[in-house]
This record gives C-alpha cells, structure tokens and sequence, in this order.
C-alpha cells in the first residue's frame, strides 16, 4: 500500500513513518525547512515525534528572505513556534536586495541556497521539506501546462538529493486538509503567509482552482497517483537507457563520444532518447531541453550533423558521434 492508502488508514502519522520507512534511514541530524505555516508546522510536529523514537536531533530552519520591512520579525516568531515544539531553530537571512524579476524562482535558490549551507556546516545529512498532496497535484498541472514529459509528471519525488543533501519529502501523500485537523487536534497555531493566496503567482491560481474544482480531493488525489506512476515508469526506462549506453558506448571518456549507431536506430524511441540525452549530459554537462532533444532526433533522420544541447551530432555509416560544439573566445558558436 502507498503512503496515501496508509493516510486514509492511519492519518497523517501513519503516512509520514510509511514515507520515511520506505527510503534509506535518515541520519541522526535531521533538518526541517520551517516557515511557521500550517504545512511546515505539521511536518516539524511529526518529525519531532519520529526523530524522539530513534534518538535523532532535529533543527528547524526559518529563512528571512529580506523581501518585506516585516519579514526578520515574521522569521523570529517562526522560530519562536518552533523552539515552542521543542525544537532548535536558526534564522537564515538572505544578503541582497530584491531580484528585479522572477521573484518565485530567485526567492526559491536563495532559499535552497542558505538551507544547504546550513545542512552541510552543521552536519544534517536530510532537509526535510513540506510539500504535500495538494502541492504535488498542482505540480503536475504546472508540469502538464508547460508541455513536459514523463520525468515532468513524475514531479516532486520523495526523496532527492542536492549540493550533498538529501532532500525528503515524507507528506506527498498526505493532503493540506489532514494536516490541519492534525494542528487543530493538537492545539497548535500557525502562521499564514498572505502571498500563499496572491494571485499573481501560478500555483496559487492553480491551488485555487483544485480548491474550487475538486472540492472531495479525489482529483487531487488521482494526481498524485499519475505522478508516482510516471516516476515508477521514468525510473524503468532511465535504467534501461543506462544499459543500453554502456553496451553501445565502448568508451564514456572519449571525445567525441561515440554510439554504435546500428544498435542505437535498433531501439525503442524512448529509449533511443534517453540515450541521446545521456550522450550530451557526459559531453555537454548539462541536459538539452525535451522538446529540441525531440527536433534533434528527427533531424538525424536526414541529416548527418545537428547541433543541439552544446552538442554536434554527428552521423558516418556505422557511429553516432557527440562532441562538444566549437566556442568563439567571446562565448559565441564559431
């Protein structure tokens, strides 16, 4: 049974330990992403009550982003709460000023950011974050909106791991409501952020649609549902693009790099993809966008060379050759 079968069972608890029991352990310092919210302050009251059970030390993290003249108190008293749990908090402040642009985006990164650092100084191998079901579903929307692929449905995942931590998700198959009748049943306050209901940002009309559309949860419930099993099918054919790398690449450390181009044309579509975009992850260092890895493929139907990705493909009678596309001094294509 998944997490979200154990929460209809056993609420919230029940669905956070399946979570955590179906991952590798975590270590004994555990950090938990804490803005004061009602999802962070479920997830630091559950992960309080877990880590107390295995003799693991928690600390909550509250970021002051800097954005509003309101913000350094807001972070204190997020600490406040969280010391209240009877858990360690620190405030991290973001240094600069606002970003012109994207303030989503640019608030996220520096986010994640100082949360790291934190992490990797003070030895807390997992962060903890609060994304749940409801977050999860409107993932998938943003994702099935921009036109993305499996890996893009798969959304958020349990477990991830960025810059040397592990990033743990235990709540994705818990929905927003269960959350806050677990606080009401304890007794716990929280704090609501007003720019979680600004409609100037595209999970927030997104969330408010679910909330008016899908007034049972089961819509978002099947979401979730869709993206544990693009994530199960993502993870299948990325393992069997990886063996059919490595019996088509004799060498991954040469460059150019080079394909058995008989044995690549001989593969499922999918899979001949995900072994053209492994290709130019090892060339490039970076991945290609889905839909020009897509172009690029079509192309080397009739085409002998393709650039794509900072990448030339490039094709003779019996090999397909990645190499790294040529840069002027100033950074421009030659």
């Amino acid at each position: 049974m998944s997490a979200a079968g154990r929460a209809a069972d056993g609420g919230p608890a029940a669905a956070f330990r399946a979570a955590l029991a179906a991952l590798p352990p975590a270590g004994p310092h555990v950090a938990v992403a804490f803005s004061g919210g009602p999802d962070s302050t479920a997830l630091l009251r559950l992960t309080r009550d877990w880590a107390a059970d295995g003799g693991r030390r928690v600390s909550a993290l509250v970021v002051d982003h800097g954005l509003r003249p309101e913000s350094a108190a807001e972070a204190e008293l997020a600490a406040r709460r969280a010391r209240a749990l009877g858990v360690d908090a620190a405030v991290l402040a973001r240094q600069g000023g606002r970003p012109g642009s994207g303030l989503q985006e640019a608030a996220r990164e520096a986010r994640y950011a100082l949360l790291l650092d934190w992490c990797r100084a003070h030895g807390a191998g997992e962060l903890f974050i609060g994304h749940h079901q409801d977050d999860q579903a409107a993932t998938v929307l943003m994702r099935l909106r921009r036109g993305s692929g499996l890996d893009g449905l798969a959304a958020m995942r349990p477990e991830s791991r960025r810059g040397g931590v592990r990033l743990i998700r235990p709540l994705l198959g818990v929905a927003r409501a269960d959350l806050l009748a677990l606080l009401r049943d304890a007794g716990d306050d929280w704090i609501e952020d007003p720019g979680n209901d600004s409609p100037e940002f595209e999970r927030n009309r997104l969330d408010g649609w679910l909330a008016e559309l899908d007034e049972d949860g089961r819509l978002r419930r099947r979401l979730g549902r869709l993206a544990r099993r693009a994530a199960r099918a993502a993870d299948a054919l990325e393992t069997a693009a990886g063996d059919a790398f490595a019996a088509l690449c004799a060498d991954p450390s040469a460059r150019p790099l080079v394909l058995d181009l008989a044995g690549w044309r001989a593969l499922p579509e999918e899979t001949a993809l995900r072994v053209l975009d492994r290709a130019i992850r090892e060339v490039a260092g970076a991945r290609a966008p889905l839909g020009r890895l897509e172009d690029a493929m079509a192309r080397l139907e009739t085409q002998r060379r393709v650039t794509v990705g900072g990448t030339v493909l490039a094709l003779d009678r019996s090999s397909l050759s990645v190499a790294a596309e040529a840069r002027s001094p100033r950074g421009g294509q030659l």
